[in-house]
């Protein structure tokens, strides 16, 4: 009777944690949502004031964005089902091509086998975490581990030791956008 007790009361722990959790990524899935939301309208509203017609403003923005990206490749590597894609709107939104990995493990193999700009990195993430990516790809490139962003709720001893550029959780669109701009310009 104890143990059934046992197990009742441990379930309802477990499923109360749960609930929580889901309640708190998706408030924040509906935030960023919402930021983001608000600034692609606030874009809109922009263009609509300008004396340049409608059509001719998409046309002069995408080649804008396009000149100034040059379709630079981000790899944003993070497990996380809601930041992940959201950051590859946002930057696709700006004119990167943009994929995402998994994990580490992940993010090695299409390091291995594609070029990128710019390396977005979750720190905690299953099978190969953050810090053990870096260190993986400062082996088959100095110079691409340098161009690789720390995004973390904690910013740790390992990623200040790195001297890479970071982003601590949570961050607006504008700092993601920010930072990738700002570490590409620098690479020029």
């Amino acid at each position: 009777m104890m143990q059934g007790l046992w197990y009742l009361c441990a379930f309802v722990l477990v499923l109360s944690i749960v609930l929580i959790l889901d309640y708190i990524l998706h408030r924040k899935y509906r935030e960023m949502k919402e930021e983001f939301d608000s600034e692609a309208e606030g874009l809109e509203k922009e263009h609509l004031r300008s004396e340049i017609p409608l059509e001719d403003q998409k046309k002069e923005i995408n080649l804008e964005r396009i000149d100034e990206t040059n379709k630079k490749r981000i790899l944003i590597v993070d497990d996380d089902d809601i930041l992940a894609p959201l950051m590859k709107i946002i930057l696709q939104g700006e004119g990167f091509e943009t994929e995402i990995a998994k994990d580490g493990i992940e993010g090695l193999e299409k390091v291995k086998h594609d070029e990128y700009h710019v390396i977005i990195s979750d720190c905690e993430m299953p099978r190969m975490k953050g810090d053990k990516f870096y260190l993986e790809v400062q082996k088959l490139s100095q110079d691409l581990a340098k161009r690789i962003i720390f995004i973390s709720g904690n910013i740790n001893d390992f990623i200040m030791s790195t001297g890479n550029r970071f982003l601590s959780k949570p961050f607006s669109n504008q700092q993601l956008v920010e930072t990738v701009k700002n570490l590409i310009a620098s690479n020029k």
